[in-house]
């Protein structure tokens, strides 16, 4: 009879182990926003910053290096200009950034013939930068920059 019970012990706990350490098979799917990225590109000055800040510095550290590096080209005009060029770049993995489109008035290209010329080499003489990253891993982004022009009178 002893047997017979400790039979039937050994048969209910072998079968409801099952049921104590039943895999669950569901799994939370984490959502990943890949049109943000963790952290933005950044300059050297730029990065030891956080968040906003940095996103910041680097924008106003880009617009600063481009304008001063602009003004150095010999850039004329007939008549009066107040434009608002708009450039679209690419930052890729390894840091290299290059201009993908220049968005402007068809007229500007006849009063400022080497205003292209000027802007892609400009660009491509920006100092190292640092490439944004989503979880750690860079990543390559677009940034849109506005470039003002104006003439001296």
């Amino acid at each position: 009879m002893v047997r017979f019970f400790l039979l039937l012990i050994t048969l209910v706990l072998i079968t409801s182990c099952d049921t104590f350490f039943k895999k669950d098979n569901t799994y939370e799917q984490e959502i990943i926003d890949f049109t943000t990225v963790d952290t933005s590109p950044s300059f050297e000055a730029c990065k030891e910053l956080f968040d906003v800040d940095k996103t910041s510095c680097f924008r106003s550290t880009i617009q600063r290096i481009l304008t001063k590096s602009l003004q150095e080209y010999s850039l004329t005009s007939e008549v009066q200009l107040d434009e608002t060029v708009m450039l679209t770049l690419l930052i890729n993995t390894q840091g290299n950034i290059k201009v993908t489109a220049i968005e402007k008035r068809k007229e500007l290209d006849i009063r400022v013939p080497d205003l292209t010329t000027a802007i892609e080499n400009s660009v491509a003489n920006l100092p190292v930068i640092f490439p944004a990253t989503k979880r750690g891993i860079p990543v390559q982004v677009q940034y849109k920059l506005p470039i003002t022009l104006k003439t001296k009178e």
